[in-house]
């Protein structure tokens, strides 16, 4: 007996350690499957509240039901839109599409929203999890703490009710189990305890029965026999003993088990009460999300509601009106609008502005005036050179009266001949022939008259675009350039629609000064950029005109101290009064040539540099006489008196000679002042005299 007491041990511990590990690792396993699960219910709550809330925001059909109404509404002749019938009819239209909208409000409504059978698969995931570990503690002897179970509330939910069944079940499992051990045991106890026979309880058993069968055989009675006194067993004290541990063997296991049997039914409490409130945290979470659906489905409800009102009581005033809704009707979502940048309806199209045309003032002539000139002096004279016979013809071909009497100014219109011959006289200066482009910038009067410094600038824009140094540019690379004047300027814009825009003269005057000086002898069109810009080195006394040139030649400013009559006033150069920008310029160009550490005097000035300024830039220039000087020289007669010059002074052929020097020589005085090829003559100045001798 000692030796089974020392063996009991050594089996049970190592048992006892494997269940104690079982039972934390499964119960470890269990929660965090609980936990997971409860995990995955809660996100799933989440995401059908957040797509219900991305649902609710989906575009529906009524603002295509709106486009078609009020397209139909808007088809309606308006001649019929004072009638009460027609009327009547569109009240009843806009109910319909009340009545259509509002319905399609309660169908989007209806699929949006659904039941509360979206929990049903990830509860009773949850409920098999507690159920399992039901089983898993059904045999751990581990006691459990208490805590508190839930109220004994009846339980209606269709989880809750599952939960109790299985709890039910687990119990009736227990006590089966309980009752199925306990009877074992007792039939092993009641085998155990039957009394052992003995040879003389046999033999005693043998002659009761055989008396029994005689008596039968007689057929008499027999007297009742006194019971004979059971056989005395014989007790082994051993046995004895064996008895009494067994049967306290029996007892400590039967109470053993009765104990188990109820820290079971109360970890099946434990569990039960768990898994109840895990399930109803679950509902009211659940219930927490689909009452804030229905209020959200609510409040959805009663803004479109509140939009559809919003657009009906717009439209009615419309009907009742009698007028088109022209902007847009937007009826999205829950929010209704009227789209001020959508018209539906085209709007009157409006008068295009008066294209404003430049009225003559006085003796000027307009651009489109000065087109119409140059167009026919170049049919007459493309070399640009006119004999004054034939300028006098033009002048009185322009104005017959069977050009018309917008061909020229009034006053060129009623010109005499002797205004004629004044006129060809100031261009001409004593020659055969007069250069015609000279007389229509003279004749395009007023136009910005530009400095020597806004003429250099000038040229160095120009050959930046002339990005081949050919001294050519086109039409296109001419508008790039930027002049000495602004031709683009903001003008005021009237705020009257019928009121044309002011005319931008400058802008045309640009336009022209390019037809005025490309040749037509090349496509596209080429411009010979100096060459316009020696034409505007033209000034009132030819020789500042003549040195404005020079210096723009060799890209330097010039100062010419001449003794010659005092500049006359040319009103038409803006009245900016070329005195005042003459000693303006002097200031600026002084100030700029001590920055450079060079007197402009003393710029070099060579006999090319000369030949050029009178050929106006060109280098080809036939020897032929030339006509404009009075003393008609030729080219190379130019040249050879410019080298008898420098040999004089001192200087060889190719050499350069100041300024200041070259300009106190005789001839170049002569050359200088003598010179009018660079003079503006002030042709208007005629027709002023002629209206002053009008009475």
């Amino acid at each position: 007996m000692f030796i089974f007491l020392q063996e009991i041990p050594k089996y049970l511990v190592p048992y006892w350690e494997t269940v104690c590990i079982s039972y934390v690792t499964n119960i470890k396993t269990v929660m965090q499957n609980l936990r997971g699960e409860r995990e995955l219910i809660i996100h799933h709550l989440y995401n059908i509240r957040e797509n219900f809330r991305q649902y609710l925001q989906k575009p529906d059909l009524k603002q295509e039901f709106v486009c078609a109404w009020q397209r139909d509404y808007n088809s309606v002749p308006d001649n019929i839109r004072e009638d009460e019938e027609t009327k009547g009819e569109l009240h009843q239209r806009l109910d319909d599409l009340r009545d259509i909208t509002a319905e399609e409000h309660v169908e989007q409504e209806d699929s949006k929203t659904s039941g509360p059978a979206l929990l049903e698969k990830p509860v009773k995931s949850a409920e098999e999890k507690d159920c399992e570990m039901e089983d898993k503690k059904k045999t751990k002897v581990f006691p459990l703490v208490s805590c508190r179970s839930p109220t004994s509330e009846v339980l209606h939910h269709p989880d809750k009710k599952l939960l109790l069944e299985f709890f039910q079940t687990t119990l009736t499992a227990v006590r089966t189990m309980v009752l199925a051990e306990t009877q074992q045991r007792e039939e092993e106890g009641d085998e155990e305890q039957k009394p052992i026979e003995t040879p003389q309880t046999v033999q005693t058993s043998n002659s009761a029965t055989d008396n029994k069968k005689a008596g039968k055989k007689k057929g008499a009675p027999t007297p009742p026999q006194e019971p004979s006194p059971q056989p005395s067993l014989l007790k082994n004290p051993e046995e004895v003993k064996r008895k009494a541990e067994r049967k306290r063997i029996k007892l400590e296991f039967t109470t053993a088990l009765k104990r188990e049997e109820h820290a079971v039914k109360l970890r099946l409490d434990l569990v039960k009460a768990h898994a109840l409130r895990n399930v109803s945290s679950l509902q009211q979470r659940a219930e927490q999300v689909y009452g804030n659906m229905e209020e959200w489905m609510g409040a959805r409800f009663l803004s479109e509601i509140n939009s559809i009102d919003q657009l009906t009581e717009l439209v009615r005033k419309h009907i009742e009106n009698a007028v088109q809704i022209h902007h847009e009707l937007v009826l999205q979502s829950a929010d209704f609008c009227v789209d001020g940048d959508t018209r539906v309806v085209a709007s009157p199209a409006s008068a295009p502005r008066r294209s404003l045309q430049e009225q003559p003032k006085n003796s000027t002539l307009t651009v489109q005036q000065l087109h119409v000139l140059c167009a026919q002096l170049s049919n007459t004279a493309p070399t640009g050179l006119l004999c004054s016979n034939e300028l006098t013809e033009v002048l009185h071909e322009l104005t017959s009266p069977y050009m018309g009497s917008d061909v020229l100014p009034e006053p060129w219109m009623h010109i005499t001949p002797s205004q004629v011959d004044e006129l060809v006289c100031v261009l001409a200066q004593d020659s055969e022939m007069l250069d015609w482009r000279q007389f229509l910038l003279s004749a395009a009067l007023p136009w910005p008259f530009p400095s020597q410094i806004e003429l250099l600038k000038t040229l160095q824009r120009f050959r930046a675009v002339d990005t081949a140094g050919t001294g050519l540019i086109t039409h296109e690379q001419y508008t790039q350039v930027e002049l000495w004047f602004p031709s683009e300027r903001d003008l005021p814009v009237p705020d009257d629609p019928t009121e044309p825009l002011p005319y931008n003269r400058l802008a045309n005057l640009k336009k022209f000064f390019f037809s005025l000086f490309a040749s037509s002898h090349s496509s596209p069109l080429m411009l010979d950029y100096l060459c316009l810009l020696l034409y505007f080195c033209c000034h009132p006394e030819p020789a500042q005109g003549f040195t404005r040139a020079l210096g723009l030649v060799i890209g330097h400013t010039l100062h010419y101290k001449h003794t010659g009559p005092l500049t006359q006033s040319v009103p038409y150069l803006e009245g900016a009064g070329v005195e005042a920008d003459e000693e303006e310029e002097r200031g600026e160009e002084s100030d700029k040539e001590e920055e450079r550490g060079e007197e402009s005097d003393e710029v070099g000035v060579s006999v090319d540099d000369v030949l050029r300024v009178l050929s106006r830039g060109d280098d080809h220039v036939s020897s032929h006489l030339n006509r404009f000087q009075p003393n008609r020289r030729s080219r190379d007669e130019f040249r050879e008196e410019l080298l008898k010059v420098f040999k004089e002074l001192g200087f060889k052929d190719e050499e350069k000679i100041a300024f200041s020097t070259l300009s106190q020589h005789p001839f170049l005085q002569d050359l200088i002042e003598g010179s009018s090829q660079y003079l503006l003559p002030d042709i208007h100045r005629i027709f002023q005299n002629k209206q002053t001798e009008d009475p």
